[in-house]
């Protein structure tokens, strides 16, 4: 009889997990970036990250940088076994339209992908 309890345990703490991605997600992309810190965490759902996505990012990293003759200030996190990673940007260097169109145009390009995140921090 252990294992239903285990079964019901397991499913719930899966809901939950999803649960919480959600939440994450729905606040991400209604926009609700805020701060002097930019957090793009490359998640997976059992099936490895998007690596597309990534390429993307990586190309918008060069495109604004080179548009704002600036290097932006990025540093890259692995923390997961199927190869999640975050990108988490120091924005204080930028301007305030700088930094609201940077984070604006990477909320809109991730809005519709599950295994990407965004989000503002407080601190790197």
């Amino acid at each position: 009889k252990p294992l239903p309890v285990l079964t019901k345990l397991t499913s719930t703490l899966l809901c939950l997990s999803l649960l919480f991605l959600l939440c994450l997600r729905t606040s991400t992309t209604q926009g609700q970036v805020s701060g002097k810190h930019l957090s793009v965490n490359f998640i997976s759902i059992g099936a490895g990250t998007d690596r597309k996505a990534m390429d993307q990012l990586s190309e918008y990293m060069k495109l604004f940088q080179n548009e704002n003759s600036i290097i932006l200030d990025c540093r890259i996190k692995p923390w997961g076994k199927e190869g999640e990673v975050e990108y988490m940007f120091d924005l204080r260097k930028l301007t305030s339209k700088q930094q609201k169109a940077f984070c604006a145009h990477v909320v809109e390009m991730f809005k519709k992908n599950k295994l990407v995140t965004v989000g503002g921090s407080s601190s790197l």
